[in-house]
């Protein structure tokens, strides 16, 4: 992509300026204002002037130029041309993976950014399962711990569940609530926070009472201190 060079704002005259005031301003500029090397003033910007002079001062380069400046980019195209690549190299804003609201570029980044819509965690699992103090953390978890779950449906009533077993790729716990294959669930418990995926839903003996279901996260927030159960999802 080529950026335009605006020869009229060198010379500081309108695009509609008749010959005669592109003369004189170039000499003005290099004369009174001293811009001309002789003068002291700098190389850099006297040889501009006098490409802009060049061009300027004469009809058919002129009128060449004038078309060319219609097709040209404007320094504001190349702006949001620049805006618009800084933003791809960033990657898509970060989306909800369970209710889909949109939030800014690089908030998922966060190890404790949360969606404000369902208050779900954003913060991909992959990066807690490199992460020595998140693996630590599940080690020392009890069996048995409170689940608190809801599925991707419009007012779903939150459901609980007992764990079976815990990682941070995901969990198994058991609930008299059914689930399917494929749903999303968004899922609180005493360690953590996390959004995931049915993988697997088989409904134990009658005696047993209830299901096994087991969940692969995508996105978890470990809570940094125990204790802090919630016993509803919004």
């Amino acid at each position: 992509m080529t950026q335009r060079r605006d020869y009229y704002r060198v010379l500081h005259v309108h695009p509609d300026a008749p010959d005669e005031i592109i003369k004189v301003s170039y000499r003005t500029l290099m004369q009174r204002l001293k811009m001309h090397p002789d003068l002291g003033g700098d190389h850099r910007t006297a040889t501009l002037i006098n490409e802009a002079f060049r061009t300027l001062g004469n009809p058919d380069r002129r009128a060449a130029y004038d078309r060319w400046l219609e097709t040209a980019p404007s320094e504001s195209d190349l702006a949001a041309a620049a805006q618009a690549t800084s933003q791809s190299a960033a990657g898509p804003a970060p989306q909800c993976l369970f209710c889909d609201t949109s939030h800014d570029i690089g908030y998922d980044k966060e190890r404790d950014s949360v969606c404000r819509t369902c208050g779900g965690s954003l913060f991909p699992v992959q990066k807690h399962q490199s992460d020595d103090e998140s693996r630590r953390a599940v080690e020392r978890l009890p069996r048995n711990m409170l689940v608190v779950f809801a599925k991707k449906h419009p007012n779903d009533t939150p459901c609980r569940g007992v764990t079976l077993d815990i990682s941070l790729a995901g969990m198994r716990f058991q609930s008299s609530s059914g689930v399917g294959i494929d749903d999303r669930l968004l899922i609180e418990t005493e360690f953590c926070s996390a959004i995931g995926v049915v993988r697997s839903a088989r409904q134990r003996p009658a005696a047993e009472n209830g299901w096994e279901i087991g969940v692969q996260f995508f996105t978890m927030r470990v809570k940094r201190q125990r204790g802090g159960l919630i016993s509803t999802v919004a």
